[in-house]
């Protein structure tokens, strides 16, 4: 205690170590986009082939604007047709049936 009555106290600092991971995923990079940037026109090639896979763009704010499933295979580009996207960054999230997921950078410029 000091002159007055009061008891130190020692504040006591607990330490911890998290670790953060992310999840495995079995689509790896299997998926590219071309041309990037475009203007709404976007081909899939992928790597590996895929039955049922939810293609979702969002915007930088994480809005989903365009979703569409697809299934891909080594041997077909597929097209995707984004009309009315404003010029910007998106990203393109697809994810299969076992919510295993891929996500890439897609910029949309337009040319009037």
């Amino acid at each position: 205690q000091d002159s007055v009555g009061n008891r130190e106290v020692k504040p006591q600092i607990a330490e911890a170590t998290v670790n953060l991971q992310t999840a495995e995923s079995d689509f790896g990079p299997s998926f590219t986009l071309y041309p990037n940037p475009n203007s709404g026109q976007l081909f899939v090639k992928s790597n590996g082939n895929f039955a049922d896979v939810e293609v979702a763009v969002n915007n930088i704010f994480g809005q989903v604007v365009f979703v569409t499933h697809r299934s891909f295979t080594t041997s077909t580009d597929q097209e995707i047709q984004l009309p009315n996207l404003a010029q910007g960054a998106y990203l393109v999230q697809f994810k299969n049936k076992a919510g295993k997921t891929n996500v890439q950078k897609l910029l949309i410029v337009r040319v009037d």
